[in-house]
């Protein structure tokens, strides 16, 4: 009877080292991917900001970049209209997987 009990207890002991050990691994996995995620975007604004605002953008043609931005148009796109943004970068992301 006692033995029933120890493997009963040492079983249990198991499956939750197993269960918590998952739950780090799944954290891990979520704080990398967060990560990584950053390093993208942050490099698509910098490639943005590295070929400039595009000429419709630009205010002298109507655009909404005010001047000040013209040479920083991936940090406004960002700040400014994050779904154009969102969806640039998912583009940008298809061509670098290609």
């Amino acid at each position: 009877m006692r033995m029933d009990k120890f493997w009963a207890n040492f079983w249990k002991q198991q499956l939750i080292a197993f269960f918590i050990g998952m739950g780090v691994i799944i954290i891990i996995i979520i704080v990398l991917g967060g990560i990584l995620m950053n390093t993208l975007e942050k490099e698509y604004e910098e490639y943005l900001n590295e070929i400039g605002c595009p000429e419709h953008e630009h205010p002298e043609n109507g655009g909404r970049v005010p001047f000040r931005m013209i040479d920083s148009y991936g940090t406004w796109l960002y700040l400014k209209d994050p779904i154009a943004f969102m969806v640039g970068f998912n583009e940008y992301k298809l061509e670098k997987v290609r």
